[in-house]
């Protein structure tokens, strides 16, 4: 279930598939959810309060380049997917199933796991040849780890229950 505080939780699509993220899984979620409600509704302040989570959580210069590279990979992922890209409201700490799949996919990069890595992504595009959604979620992986951020296991082992949800 949806949390209390998110204003749409009666007629919330996502509740029944609503996840927890910890650590750098949740920061990854928050800037995902900031650069697709931007690109979705054109308003500036989503990208603004994603930033501020950033440039407190890793400081200015790392913050930057990794924004700015989740940025490009959710513009891939809204041009990339044939349908709706959903996510929660800010307000919300739970994560719907889209945006926990973007997570496992960026994870996946990073653990080398190929299988969760093509899952998530057809999962989220909704088609089998997403090499350039891959491409894009592998380079996030990388300068992420440069930045000192690894994400965890964790949505990579249910990306299965994930995908086929």
């Amino acid at each position: 279930m949806s949390c209390e505080s998110c204003m749409n939780r009666d007629e919330c699509k996502n509740a029944h598939s609503s996840t927890r993220l910890k650590n750098h899984d949740h920061l990854i979620g928050v800037g995902l959810r900031s650069w697709l409600k931007g690109i979705d509704t054109g308003d500036i302040s989503c990208w603004q309060k994603g930033w501020e989570r950033y440039a407190e959580a890793l400081g200015h210069e790392r913050a930057k380049t990794v924004f700015t590279e989740l940025g490009c990979l959710a513009r891939l992922i809204q041009s990339s997917s044939t349908r709706k890209i959903e996510c929660e409201s800010f307000e919300c700490p739970d994560f719907c199933r889209d945006e926990c799949l973007a997570v496992a996919m960026i994870a996946a990069s990073q653990h080398d796991h190929c299988p969760a890595l093509e899952s998530c992504a057809r999962a989220l595009a909704g088609k089998t040849d997403n090499k350039a959604l891959m491409a894009g979620a592998t380079q996030l992986g990388h300068t992420l780890q440069n930045a000192g951020v690894l994400l965890g296991m964790d949505l990579v082992d249910q990306s299965g229950v994930l995908a086929s949800k």
